[in-house]
């Protein structure tokens, strides 16, 4: 897939840092250019440009990250509607999908920024899904991997919840919590997805014990068998730490996205409770973390703001940038991270993960 590049007026929270601005832009309260023509996008641009209330520019960017998110998703998209009604797992489709997040591998962080801006919460199961394998490809390069095992991971991140395809739509989609006999049903995916993969001889036991145990947790507390500790294999471990991090950062039904530090404390817990593998999941959170230096952000008082580090042994409390003041949100605790500058807000009905 080539580069397509393109000139069009956009919104300033739609600009990626490395966008370029293709003509001067001016504001009513000065006469000069806020920012020149062939500007490089970065915080300090974006600043000035928030500064001067400026809502749109023209850029010209590379879109291609963005197109290929997009493409992986409808892809497989179409491999779930395809087993929902009753045909068999697509392989080909599968395939062509983890090339493409294969070879995403080195756009790390714009590829996270991608995940964050397609925000269709009707696409959640698809997106979830292509989210899971890439973050698990991640987590699984982290901890050094080969490339047989890095192939096995993404196979499973996007054939976890494939189960879900048999699963009746109104749970599936309910908007509200779901009761016990629903939620009983739903716990079923893990086995259904199991089944789905051993029809496909193509797929190796590692994937699809993966694919059973993702929900599998190391003190036994989870479905379908209550494995423990040394009983659930790496590779489901990863699988299961992306299943929850994508979760809690993404937009459901039922309830809106956490930021990524609320989310931190949150997987640090369930660290700490035993219910994951707490030195593959610091591995996993340390990396993570790093990303998200350099966004912008906003503040629960409305205030924009932008990340400028994360302190390695203190995740969840980032130092930010506002209004030309560094800020420990260690420090203040009643200045809060609302959302990323490019989230869009919705209605918190429940969190839970399911």
């Amino acid at each position: 897939m080539g580069e397509e590049v393109l000139a069009n007026y956009i919104c300033i929270d739609e600009c990626e840092h490395g966008d370029v601005i293709v003509e001067d832009v001016y504001s009513e309260r000065i006469s000069i250019p806020v920012v020149v023509c062939n500007s490089v996008v970065d915080a300090q641009i974006l600043s000035k440009l928030n500064k001067y209330n400026i809502e749109k520019v023209k850029i010209r960017k590379s879109n291609t990250l963005a197109t290929t998110y997009t493409e992986m998703i409808e892809e497989f998209k179409s491999i779930y509607q395809g087993l929902a009604l009753g045909n068999k797992l697509d392989m080909e489709k599968l395939s062509k999908i983890t090339h493409m997040i294969t070879r995403q591998s080195c756009e790390i962080l714009r590829t996270i920024k991608s995940m964050y801006r397609v925000n269709n919460i009707d696409d959640y199961t698809y997106k979830h899904s292509i989210n899971v394998a890439t973050y698990a490809m991640l987590l699984g390069r982290w901890l050094n991997l080969n490339e047989s095992g890095i192939q096995n991971i993404i196979y499973a991140g996007l054939l976890h919840d494939i189960g879900k395809s048999k699963i009746p739509s109104h749970i599936l989609n309910k908007e509200g919590p779901l009761t016990s006999d629903e939620f009983k049903i739903m716990k079923e995916h893990p086995n259904l997805s199991y089944q789905i993969c051993k029809e496909n001889t193509h797929l190796n036991e590692n994937i699809t014990k993966a694919v059973l145990f993702h929900h599998e947790r190391e003190d036994g507390s989870g479905y379908p068998f209550q494995v423990k500790g040394s009983k659930i294999d790496t590779i489901s471990k990863i699988i299961g730490i992306a299943d929850v991090y994508d979760a809690l950062t993404s937009d459901r039904v039922y309830k809106t996205r956490m930021t990524p530090f609320d989310t931190f404390k949150i997987m640090l817990d369930y660290g700490y409770e035993n219910k994951m593998d707490l030195k593959i999941l610091n591995v996993f959170l340390s990396k993570t973390a790093q990303f998200y230096s350099g966004l912008c952000v906003q503040m629960c008082n409305g205030e924009q703001g932008e990340i400028v580090f994360v302190p390695p042994h203190n995740i969840t409390y980032p130092i930010v940038k506002v209004d030309g003041k560094y800020i420990s949100t260690a420090a203040n605790v009643d200045f809060k991270i609302h959302k990323l500058i490019n989230q869009i807000d919705n209605t918190v009905v429940k969190t839970s993960l399911r």
